[in-house]
């Protein structure tokens, strides 16, 4: 069915051939299948959620589809593959939403919401290998990154990824540690973003689930276009979709 409803957006062999990470994606969840691995349903609830942004994509903007059919192809790495899907993740969710979004180099989008304009940063908060006492510090690195460039202003928002970072934190306290995360970013007084939303995917095994969960983070700086997009688009932290999955096998 995913195979499918992809090939109904792309050429298959161009896009599904041995050397683009999309096949080898596909390749890998079949071997997680055969395997019985409990993983499974995560990465193919991965790649259902894909296939459902593909699908926005090409019903609120054609023209974007193109690009991301380019953009694809280029895909070599896993790295590279993650970055992509979450750019495509946030936007096929705002154009969901009704919102004109136009991809740009530096930053990622410009978002046209009716009379207003913001402009978006995408990136991801992750890692290979333990660094100082939690995985979670990972985060602020990567808002700190984000933070010296020229385009982090009051008008701009940082989608921040932190999939990662939360499947590999392996603490007890995993939730309280992530809470004082969050906490610490509210109080600061040196981000220049307007905003912060930072993601995660959730498979929930219970329901058959695949949840995109957000907690936003508004700064008394950010301008008053930021402060109504993010309070119409995203009005509370919690689950900003929900992805039913059949059961397989």
């Amino acid at each position: 069915m995913a195979i499918e409803k992809i090939d109904s957006h792309m050429k298959f062999d161009k896009y599904l051939n041995s050397e683009t990470i999309l096949n080898k994606q596909i390749l890998s969840i079949v071997d997680l299948f055969n395997s019985q691995d409990h993983y499974f349903y995560n990465e193919l609830g991965s790649l259902l959620m894909f296939v459902d942004d593909l699908d926005k994509v090409a019903q609120h903007n054609p023209l974007a589809l193109k690009k991301i059919k380019r953009d694809l192809i280029r895909q070599r790495t896993v790295v590279q593959w993650h970055d992509f899907r979450f750019e495509l993740r946030v936007t096929a969710s705002l154009l969901s939403k009704g919102l004109k979004v136009i991809a740009q180099e530096s930053p990622d989008l410009k978002i046209h919401d009716h009379d207003s304009e913001i402009f978006a940063e995408i990136t991801r908060a992750s890692l290979s290998a333990k660094k100082k006492n939690s995985y979670l510090q990972k985060i602020p690195i990567a808002i700190d990154k984000k933070n010296k460039k020229a385009y982090a202003k009051k008008d701009a928002v940082l989608f921040v990824d932190v999939t990662n970072v939360l499947f590999l934190e392996d603490s007890l306290n995993y939730l309280q540690n992530y809470s004082s995360v969050i906490a610490e970013l509210r109080a600061r007084k040196d981000i220049r973003f307007g905003a912060v939303l930072l993601m995660n995917y959730a498979y929930e095994p219970s329901l058959s689930r695949y949840n995109t969960l957000y907690t936003k983070i508004l700064y008394e700086h950010c301008s008053p276009e930021v402060l109504k997009f993010m309070n119409e688009t995203f009005p509370s932290s919690g689950v900003e979709k929900k992805l039913v999955l059949s059961k397989v096998g």
